[in-house]
């Protein structure tokens, strides 16, 4: 945690002219020039930034709340952890905070704000827009904040957090919450206040623990101290499809019945238009309301590493092998299984070839192999093989920021 001090002083103006006397009806040069002037500050007069941290947002709703709520995602983890929502198009919203004074008293106070960074090693990727990569960038806007009453912010603090959210702040230069919260404590006395701004993320921003957090503090003298801090972004890996049932049996598209032949693998693909309807079935293959292709979204805060499992439908093994195999892959133009023997088998736990990137879309197509039909089934076109497949979303490698040219904003 770092924190840092600087003074900027006023400037006052110095004119100085040179030569004789001159009439207004003669051309003159004056020469001009200024120096900067302390104005009555010093270090000892700048606004301080004692303590500050993330809760759960907005702060009004905080305030508004039960004194005993939890005001974080992970009660026995020091500073804010904030899980991803893992739906899509979503929020996590949250709130900064901060007590800070001012020796020449809070009317002093002339611009508190702060300011969320992206971690610094993770590129979003080129399908977020361009206020949305990572790397070091800014989450947002400068937030202005805002000053808590004298009863709110010694609620907020000495009650809400003390009492029951402990290990959120970060303090700086020796204060702790008694020095703060006992008669004589700044909160008390009223010379010391609660500043908050509210801030989101998005549910696609990046899982990490190095969101970089500042709070600026001007007074209009212009001295100003700035507090800095980091949180986490919990690891949510999701996902989610558009459909909750497949069948092989239909074409390449789902439009036409075809049925499985024997030896021969068969392809059902996907597309990448997001056709979930708002009744079930929701079919890949065929339905009462026309053809829906089967489609996967990240809705995570992860890379999601796509796990599938499946069983055998029915037609268990001859001997030791099995009678069906099965194959998948992420995107048309992507890999298939391709792990020896180059695809899975029933009750087999694989990770496909693609991972999906943060907030990335796209189909997915399925493949099945049969060796033999059971015995007690051949030629009864009616008879239908009915199993289940599960989908999983794991963790991915982020991506890099190298060679991304994003310039850090830290």
């Amino acid at each position: 945690m770092q924190k840092s001090i600087a003074v900027c002083l006023l400037a006052a103006m110095l004119v100085t002219t040179f030569g004789p006397a001159v009439s207004l009806a003669q051309t003159s040069t004056a020469t001009t020039g200024l120096q900067q002037a302390p104005s009555g500050g010093n270090t000892a007069a700048a606004p301080n930034v004692q303590v500050k941290w993330e809760m759960f947002g907005p702060y009004a709703t905080t305030l508004a709340g039960a004194e005993t709520a939890v005001l974080d995602d992970n009660l026995t983890a020091d500073y804010a952890q904030f899980a991803a929502p893992g739906t899509y198009n979503s929020y996590k919203n949250f709130s900064v905070c901060a007590v800070v004074t001012d020796p020449d008293g809070a009317a002093n106070m002339d611009d508190i704000a702060s300011y969320v960074y992206y971690p610094t090693n993770i590129y979003t990727g080129a399908n977020h827009p361009v206020d949305r990569l990572g790397c070091g960038t800014q989450v947002g806007a400068k937030c202005e904040m805002t000053k808590l009453t004298s009863e709110q912010s010694v609620d907020l603090f000495c009650n809400r957090l003390k009492d029951h959210n402990a290990n959120l702040p970060t303090f700086y230069e020796g204060f702790s919450y008694d020095s703060l919260c006992d008669a004589n404590g700044g909160l008390k006395k009223g010379t010391d206040f609660v500043y908050c701004c509210d801030h989101s993320l998005y549910y696609e921003d990046p899982a990490s623990n190095d969101y970089l957090v500042k709070v600026v503090a001007h007074d209009i003298q212009q001295h100003f101290d700035i507090a800095q801090n980091a949180f986490t972004y919990i690891s949510t890996p999701a996902v989610e499809v558009d459909f909750n049932q497949l069948n092989y049996a239909y074409d390449g598209t789902g439009d036409t019945l075809t049925g499985v032949l024997t030896q021969s693998w068969k392809t059902v693909n996907g597309d990448s238009a997001w056709d979930k309807a708002a009744t079930s079935p929701f079919w890949v293959g065929t339905n009462n309301t026309g053809r829906n292709q089967a489609t996967i979204r990240n809705v995570g805060n992860e890379r999601a590493a796509i796990g599938i499992t499946q069983d055998d439908m029915g037609f268990g093994k001859t001997g030791t092998t099995w009678n069906i195999r099965y194959n998948a892959r992420i995107g048309n133009t992507g890999a298939w299984y391709t792990t020896t023997p180059g695809y899975y088998e029933p009750n087999q736990s694989v990770t496909l070839a693609r991972a999906l990137d943060l907030s990335d879309k796209d189909e997915m197509d399925f493949s099945v192999w049969v060796k033999e039909y059971p015995v007690q089934y051949i030629g009864d076109l009616a008879h239908q093989y009915i199993g289940n497949m599960w989908l999983s979303a794991g963790v991915a490698a982020p991506l890099a920021c190298t060679g991304t040219n994003i310039i850090s904003q830290r």
